[in-house]
């Protein structure tokens, strides 16, 4: 199952995404486990994984996909047969393993970076979470004269409706490097972007499915409550790491449009 249908997947996935790589950050665990494997951080700066033994491999599988790299949210994921076929996945991808009948370009393995875990002599300074920029509903009005004065029919619209930034979000460049301070920065546009190409790319796989109304239905379904898991993780990481004179928090809203030209 997962070299005939899984695998191609993933591989059609990671050919046609509009992001350069998919990294994965190694545990502290993990990378003691590559340094002691004398693997080392290419110029790139992700590990050259296909330089392994059979033996390193075969714990590295164990390390990665058995025990999770014991990241947490990994380990929450209920779906344990869908979370284990990505990650042997992504192993036969960076270990340039992939099964010969399967098609795929030459450089396919430099799409998945696992990356050291960041070390920095600097502290946090403050963390940045650029948000999706929203405007006033302009329908909001039109159900206000309607409605008079029920102000219950007047909560079923929102005052503020997002702006639909196409596809687009904007990444951050170098330039916070050259501050005193670290700045973290959360980047929902980009997040949400990821998310929906992923199910773009399945509903691809099963067209039939997504025309109908149920296949339409799931979707947004899913879409959803992974907007609302990505909004908890953030809210959790900001109450965690987080307070008003140290390492304050800023919601700034951006719109890619304004940076079309």
């Amino acid at each position: 199952m997962l070299e005939e249908y899984f695998v191609p997947f993933m591989v059609n996935y990671l050919k046609d995404i509009k992001s350069e790589n998919i990294s994965i950050v190694a545990t502290p665990e993990m990378q003691q486990m590559l340094e002691s494997f004398e693997i080392k951080v290419n110029p790139g700066g992700f590990y050259e994984l296909a330089k392994m033994n059979k033996e390193q491999y075969l714990q590295f599988r164990k390390e990665f996909i058995e025990d999770r790299q014991n990241k947490e949210e990994w380990k929450k994921n209920r779906h344990e047969l869908a979370m284990e076929n990505l990650l042997r996945a992504f192993c036969l991808i960076m270990f340039k393993k992939l099964p010969a009948e399967v098609h795929f370009p030459g450089n396919l393995h430099t799409k998945i970076h696992l990356v050291p875990p960041k070390t920095s002599e600097k502290e946090v300074g403050a963390i940045v979470r650029l948000t999706i920029p929203q405007k006033k509903n302009p329908k909001l009005k039109d159900v206000q004269d309607e409605a008079g004065s029920d102000k219950e029919s007047q909560k079923t619209v929102p005052e503020f409706i997002e702006i639909d930034q196409e596809g687009k979000a904007l990444a951050v460049n170098g330039l916070t490097a050259s501050l005193p301070s670290r700045i973290v920065v959360i980047n929902q546009g980009a997040a949400r972007q990821a998310r929906e190409e992923f199910i773009d790319h399945i509903q691809k796989v099963c067209p039939e499915y997504f025309q109908s109304e149920s296949g339409q239905k799931a979707k947004k379904e899913v879409l959803v409550m992974a907007e609302k898991l990505s909004q908890d993780r953030e809210e959790q990481y900001i109450v965690k790491h987080s307070n008003e004179y140290e390492q304050p928090h800023f919601d700034i809203p951006v719109d890619a449009h304004s940076y079309d030209h």
